[in-house]
């Protein structure tokens, strides 16, 4: 009987133990969960994986894939669309290396504390471009997701269009030609579309060249192409490096206002660096009472934006449309068309610095790291920072770099 009892102890302290074991492997798997942080990767980390093992709340859209699948690992879908439309609140969207052609529209919903991630398997090589003209590469309107690092390229006026509420673009290299776009209807690389919407954040993204091709981009008359464009209440543009676009780099109108765009490098823009203001709809109807206010620019470097027909601020407001409590702190200002600082109600940009070169390591080659005497090293402030930067290198304490990198290259 003593030998019975101890055989039967002896069993169920190997069962708990399996059990135990069962629980723990089911609690892991891929959730690259951003949400304590306000950075992706920066430009210099192409072709990282992002790929874990499969949980049930993980699925596949690969090049050779079919809609008709089961959206596994083995078996993937073929369309972003169609995994927009089939996915629940926690999935993760696993997009596969590959060059897909579609027009994506996302139309799922997660919620706050399960959000739906479309992420591309390596940075920037799941490349989004559509095989004709159109309007918007790729139309998010599903509430709490995230579109995480992959290319969007084509010829459309719009590369990711934002149109629900806490949304979150982050990673991404986004250079979508805009061409024939300069008319009112405009284009952007990233934007905010719907006014209605809120809080939604544009992070770590490379925004470059969108709209440059077009024949009337920074003509007079044409100041429709922006790099970044955000149109609704609240919401975050960080760590963001943003180059040569056809007007302005970042650009808040009709009814943005309480939005925070700090740590961002926006340089060699054809109509100006940063512009923050409201107007058109809807504000025309009465529906942007006090104009953008209380909008944070901070830590910022503008510079070498402009052109000789539009001219063009570093940093600006636009006249009549803006209230009186916005801030402007630690931003770097140098070389653009019109000058550096503009707003309106005799608000100035403390700690700010104007008049000194950034000192890039190299921007003609596409280096916008900060060599070590950079007049921007240990010069920002750490109210509101992210936590970490562009390459996803942490930031602690509070010597805080000015623009998009901290340190030098990969520190």
């Amino acid at each position: 009987m003593k030998r019975l009892t101890a055989r039967l102890i002896k069993a169920f302290f190997a069962f708990c133990l399996c059990l135990a074991c069962v629980t723990l492997l089911s609690s892991t798997g891929h959730s690259r969960d951003l949400s304590h942080s306000l950075a992706g990767k920066g430009q210099s980390s192409g072709g990282q994986t992002n790929s874990r093992s499969q949980r049930p709340a993980d699925f596949f859209v690969g090049p050779a894939g079919k809609d008709t699948n089961d959206g596994s690992q083995t078996h993937p879908w073929a369309t972003i669309t169609y995994a927009g439309k089939v996915a629940s609140p926690g999935s993760v969207i696993h997009v596969l290396a590959g060059t897909y052609n579609e027009r994506v529209v996302t139309t799922a919903n997660g919620t706050p504390d399960a959000r739906i991630k479309y992420v591309s398997e390596r940075k920037w090589r799941a490349v989004i471009a559509p095989a004709a003209h159109g309007s918007v590469v790729w139309l998010n309107s599903g509430d709490y997701t995230d579109i995480d690092d992959f290319e969007i390229a084509g010829t459309d006026c719009n590369g990711i269009d934002l149109v629900g509420s806490h949304q979150r673009a982050i990673g991404n290299n986004v250079h979508n030609a805009a061409d024939g776009c300069s008319n009112s209807s405009g284009g952007s690389a990233i934007a905010d579309g719907n006014y209605k919407s809120e809080d939604n954040n544009i992070i770590a993204n490379y925004v470059h060249d969108v709209g440059v091709g077009d024949p009337l981009c920074a003509q007079t008359g044409h100041r429709t192409i922006q790099g970044i464009y955000q149109s609704n209440r609240g919401g975050s543009i960080v760590n963001n490096l943003v180059v040569h676009n056809c007007v302005f780099g970042i650009h808040l109108w009709h009814a943005a206002t309480h939005a925070t765009i700090i740590n961002n490098t926006v340089v060699y823009n054809l109509g100006g660096g940063i512009l923050v203001g409201t107007g058109d709809a809807p504000c025309n109807e009465g529906g942007c009472p006090g104009g953008d206010d209380y909008t944070v620019v901070r830590n910022n470097i503008a510079s070498f934006n402009g052109n000789p027909i539009l001219k063009g601020w570093g940093i600006t407001e636009s006249s009549g449309d803006v209230g009186i409590h916005n801030q402007y702190s630690n931003n770097l200002t140098y070389q653009n068309a019109s000058g550096d600082f503009a707003v309106e109600h005799h608000l100035i940009c403390e700690d700010c610095i104007q008049g000194k070169d950034p000192g890039f390591v190299d921007p003609f080659s596409g280096d916008f790291h900060l060599k070590a005497d950079s007049p921007a090293r240990a010069r920002g402030s750490d109210r509101d920072a992210p936590r970490a930067d562009i390459d996803n290198n942490s930031i602690t304490g509070s010597l805080i770099d000015i623009g998009a990198y901290q340190g030098g290259r990969n520190q």
